[in-house]
C-alpha cells in the first residue's frame, strides 16, 4: 500500500496500473483465502463440540468423589477459617469450571494443548478425571473443615 503513495502517477501511469491491477488480484486472493479458512475453521469447531453423554458424566463424578473422599476424611475436622472459605470457593470455581466446559463443549486443556473427545479419548478422560478429583476433594475437604 506504500508503494501505491509512493508512486507518481503521472510520470508512470503504466506501473501505476499495472500496480493497481496487482493490489486488486491480491486482494482478492486474500478474500478467498480468508473465505477458506472461515469455512475450515468452522468445521474444525463442528467437530470439537461434541458433548459427553450422562453416563460419562454420572461416572466422571462418581470416581472423582469416591477418589477425593477418602483424602478429605483423613483430614482434621473443623479447621476453617473465613479467608479459607474464600479460598476453598475460588478453588472450586478454578475446578468446577473447566470440568462443566469439558462436559459441554467437549473439549480441554491437557499437557499438550487442546485436548478432544473425538481424537484423543483417553487424556481427555484423565483430564476431566483430574478436575473431577480436585474439585470433589475441595468440596468434601471445605464441608469435613467447616
Amino acid at each position: 500500500m506504500d508503494a501505491k503513495v509512493e508512486i507518481d502517477r503521472e510520470k508512470f501511469p503504466s506501473n501505476y496500473n499495472a500496480l493497481l491491477s496487482e493490489l486488486a488480484s491480491r486482494n482478492t486472493e486474500l478474500e478467498a483465502h480468508n473465505r477458506v479458512l472461515s469455512i475450515e475453521t468452522q468445521k474444525r469447531e463442528a467437530g470439537i463440540t461434541k458433548s459427553c453423554s450422562p453416563i460419562r458424566i454420572i461416572f466422571i463424578l462418581f470416581i472423582g468423589f469416591f477418589s477425593s473422599l477418602y483424602f478429605a476424611l483423613s483430614s482434621k475436622f473443623g479447621q476453617m477459617e473465613g479467608g479459607d472459605k474464600l479460598l476453598s470457593l475460588i478453588i472450586t470455581l478454578m475446578a468446577g469450571l473447566p470440568l462443566l466446559h469439558s462436559f459441554l463443549k467437549g473439549w480441554t486443556l491437557g499437557r499438550h494443548g487442546v485436548v478432544t473427545l473425538t481424537n484423543d479419548a483417553f487424556s481427555y478422560s484423565i483430564m476431566q478425571l483430574f478436575y473431577s478429583f480436585v474439585l470433589f476433594y475441595i468440596i468434601s475437604s471445605t464441608v469435613v473443615w467447616w
